[in-house]
Order: C-alpha cells, then sequence, then structure tokens
C-alpha cells in the first residue's frame, strides 16, 4: 500500500502542476516547457536528497498528462507494458517506449515545445539511468528459448 502511495504522490508531482499551468493558467508554447521539466529534474535531483533522486519514470507520465491529457500517457503506458513483455531491462524498456513516444509526437505533429518537452525528460532520465542504460538490451529468456525452438 504504501508504495501505491508513492507512486500515486510522484505522478501527481508532475501531473499536477503541469495541468494548472496548461489548463487553467493557459500556459503553453515554449513557456510550458520549463513548468513541465521542473517536476522531472526536481524528482532526479533533489536537493532534499543531496541531488540524488529516481528516474523520474512515474513524474514523466505525470507531466504527459499535464501536456497532452490521456494521450501521451496512455500510449506511454502501452508502449511500456508491450516493450516490458519483450525486454528484460527496466531503464531499456522506459528509453524504448519514449522512443516509441517521439515517434508518435512528430507523426502528429505535435508543436515544437512539446518535442523540447519530451527531449529534455528523455536527457534527464538517461543522465539517471546511464548505468544500465550502457548495457545493452536483453530480451526475455522465454522469448530467447521461442525464438531458438523456431527457427
Amino acid at each position: 500500500m504504501i508504495g501505491i502511495t508513492v507512486l500515486l504522490f510522484d505522478y501527481l508531482k508532475g501531473a499536477v502542476p503541469v495541468t494548472l499551468a496548461s489548463y487553467l493558467f493557459g500556459i503553453e508554447g515554449w513557456q510550458l516547457v520549463p513548468v513541465a521539466i521542473a517536476p522531472v529534474a526536481g524528482h532526479a535531483f533533489s536537493i532534499f536528497l543531496k541531488f540524488e533522486g529516481g528516474k523520474s519514470i512515474t513524474t514523466s507520465f505525470g507531466i504527459w498528462t499535464g501536456v497532452t491529457l490521456w494521450e501521451a500517457p496512455t500510449l506511454l503506458g502501452v508502449f511500456l507494458g508491450i516493450i516490458y513483455f519483450i525486454q528484460l531491462r527496466d531503464s531499456w524498456n522506459f528509453a524504448i517506449a519514449m522512443i516509441c513516444l517521439l515517434v508518435y509526437l512528430i507523426a502528429r505533429q505535435f508543436p515544437y515545445p512539446v518535442v523540447t518537452i519530451w527531449a529534455c525528460n528523455m536527457l534527464i532520465f538517461c543522465l539517471k539511468s546511464w548505468s544500465e542504460l550502457r548495457l545493452k538490451p536483453s530480451l526475455r529468456p522465454w522469448l530467447i528459448k521461442y525464438l531458438q525452438n523456431h527457427r
């Protein structure tokens, strides 16, 4: 139960300020970029934890809720779920899901500030996950076995 509460607060840490800025105060375009990146950066490099912190995955879902309401976090979740089923390393799962989200944002012709939010979000995530991202992606053992048996 505590874990779910922590996830909820991490999500709200990103969703509340960005949603309020965007939909209540009408902040959009380039002005929304620092508002959206601040929760991710604050989570990843917390001043309360000597600039240590988490990878900001849950907070990222929150900021994308504020930027696009349901669209980006839903797709990011679907991409992450599919990739998690196939690939073993958690940091690679999120990185690949974020790349899929970028392709979607470009295909849907989201404005440059939204793509900039994506780039900053991805940069922070990569900085926090570099040690795991240095390792090559790895398929799940059941998938390797399946592929070996069906050549």
